[in-house]
């Protein structure tokens, strides 16, 4: 890693209203999230996590995080850019903040999901006659 190359600086998202939501870095992250963080961007999010939630891997290069997941530097961007879309990261001055939790999942996150994993997502925020609460 040369001194040009762009660097992740990884802390955790510390968000009380996601203190007892889904965890990042666990199995259900991969079956909940793809259906709308999709495939990539859900594995980076639990890659993160499980780095932050277990003090490996604090500082990334975007080509060592690329060639993790068999993708190029450019999909890599474009994944962590969908992930800041969704607020599972953000950038606070030279550090990325990793959500190792997020809150429940909104109904039209739920609603992108097949129905099979809709009707089983523990992580959805409660409805009250069809409507999110």
């Amino acid at each position: 890693m040369t001194n040009d190359t762009p660097t992740l600086q990884l802390a955790v998202w510390d968000d009380p209203l996601a203190a007892n939501g889904l965890q990042t870095d666990t199995d259900d992250a991969l079956i909940y999230l793809p259906p709308f963080l999709g495939p990539t961007s859900s594995l980076v999010l639990h890659r993160l996590s499980r780095c932050l939630t277990t003090g490996t891997g604090r500082v990334w290069s975007i080509e060592d995080l690329a060639a993790t997941f068999g993708v190029g530097a450019s999909q890599m961007r474009a994944s962590l850019a969908r992930l800041e879309r969704f607020g599972m990261i953000r950038t606070i001055g030279d550090r990325t903040e990793v959500r190792t939790r997020v809150p429940a999942l909104a109904a039209r996150h739920v609603e992108r999901m097949p129905a099979y994993l809709a009707a089983t997502c523990p992580y959805q925020v409660a409805r009250v006659d069809g409507h999110a609460a």
